[in-house]
């Protein structure tokens, strides 16, 4: 089967910020899939490499992040719902964000005048994320920005959780 939206709400089943912000996006764009990953044992990136180097596009850690990566490779967008810490995103994101390494290869081309990996999929993602709490929104953007060209990704932009609709007319 095939989603057209994935998403990561890493602010907690109970958060009522994030059952507005998915409650809207459902309503909206209906061929969408839900992971909290509050409930999900998903480890840190252990950066061995393995995923582009040992056993090329399989990440050696075996935990719930499967489960993700599976429902990722059947979306086309991706949006994180995510909490704020000392005004960027929570560890929870960075952490899902850097185990989707797999999708690159070890190899680099210029892309955007910078190296960059190559992708491993012909596949186009968009990348996006609605944040709760304080946050250098421009610092956060820059960023993502980077992080998801590295991916082989279009960046959607980084909204507060408030401007939810501003990121999905994006998408839907």
């Amino acid at each position: 089967f095939f989603v057209s939206l994935l998403i990561i709400n890493t602010l907690g089943n109970n958060s009522k910020a994030a059952i507005e912000a998915i409650g809207y996006i459902t309503k909206v764009c209906s061929d969408c899939e839900i992971i909290n990953i509050c409930s999900e044992n998903i480890n840190n990136c252990e950066g061995c490499y393995h995923c582009l180097l040992v056993n090329p596009g399989l990440c050696r850690i075996k935990d719930d992040f499967e489960k993700i990566d599976k429902l990722f490779m059947k979306c086309d967008n991706l949006i994180f719902i995510s909490k704020t810490t000392f005004d960027f995103i929570d560890f929870q994101t960075k952490k899902i964000l850097e185990r989707f390494l797999p999708i690159v290869t070890f190899f680099s081309e210029y892309r955007d005048n910078e190296l960059r990996n190559i992708r491993r999929y012909k596949k186009n993602y968009s990348f996006g994320i609605i944040y709760e709490g304080e946050a250098d929104r421009e610092y956060i953007n820059y960023w993502f920005e980077r992080a998801s060209s590295q991916l082989g990704a279009t960046c959607l932009g980084v909204y507060p959780i408030s401007e939810t609709k501003e990121l999905i007319k994006c998408i839907c």
